[in-house]
């Protein structure tokens, strides 16, 4: 049970840690390259949208990983709760970075981008935490390490 609880969680964790890592390499590029900034972070955010979406989908659809808990760990049935509750937080917040993201002009400065790199940011710190807390959970349902994929 053990190995197929840490392989499953590595599966559905993989997409969203790789779209993340994608993202953290463009938004910590040079803001001096103007447009081609805006457009690769933006481009590396519409991928943690989907990534994103693949998760919440593996963790809250019917053959998902919360379900398993519910039934598994139904002590921990408010953590999964709150987790469930934090993707609607990450889309508004990733949905909130996008629009400031398009709000940028073609010729913009590292002054004008701040917001905006700010709001991807926020983004990023609140996925690792969400991961972090994932992690956590499937630890205390299951006591297993999943490492840090």
């Amino acid at each position: 049970m053990e190995e197929k609880v840490r392989e499953g969680a590595r599966r559905r964790r993989a997409p969203l840690r790789v779209a993340a890592s994608d993202l953290e390499l463009a938004i910590s590029a040079p803001v001096g390259t103007g447009s081609i900034w805006r457009d690769r972070v933006r481009e590396s955010l519409a991928r943690v949208h989907v990534a994103l979406e693949q998760h919440v989908g593996d963790t809250e659809g019917p053959e998902g990983l919360y379900g398993e808990l519910q039934n598994d760990a139904p002590r921990l049935s408010n953590l999964v709760r709150l987790l469930t509750e934090e993707h609607t937080v990450l889309k508004n917040e990733i949905d909130g970075a996008l629009a400031a993201l398009e709000d940028l002009s073609d010729e913009f400065g590292t002054e004008e981008a701040e917001p905006a790199r700010e709001s991807v940011l926020a983004v990023l710190g609140r996925i690792s935490r969400h991961r972090q807390k994932g992690a956590d959970l499937i630890w205390r349902a299951y006591s297993v390490d999943i490492g840090g994929e």
